[in-house]
């Protein structure tokens, strides 16, 4: 089946879109104008999620400095962009959410990992 450019482009800005809102999402829980997140990301070093169904982790590149992430109750599934944060990154927490296994390489710089598994 091939799709017609329209079809594509659509697909395309529908998922910028989505992302979109899960960033201002997450800016909005911790207080920071979406405005203003490329020029004052780095300025932050704590950010934290609470019962909100996220589903991904998103512009997490905007947060330079970022040492402490608390995701509670989030849909999230996939860690692999925490690799933008993995320099600084000290501690994550991670608890009631659908993830079951945490896995991390030799080189991670996290030093504190509270994980509460309970959530199918």
């Amino acid at each position: 089946m091939i799709l017609a450019t329209s079809q594509v482009a659509n697909t395309v800005a529908n998922l910028k879109s989505r992302y979109y809102k899960y960033l201002e999402t997450l800016c909005s829980s911790n207080g920071i104008e979406i405005g203003t997140l490329k020029t004052n990301g780095s300025d932050y070093e704590e950010l934290e999620m609470f019962f909100g169904g996220l589903p991904v982790l998103i512009g997490l590149k905007y947060f330079e400095r970022l040492k402490c992430l608390r995701l509670f109750g989030q849909d999230i599934v996939n860690l692999k962009p925490l690799i933008e944060v993995s320099n600084s990154l000290e501690e994550l927490w991670v608890c009631e959410g659908p993830l079951k296994v945490i896995l991390f390489g030799s080189k991670g710089g996290i030093e504190k990992i509270v994980a509460g598994f309970g959530r199918n």
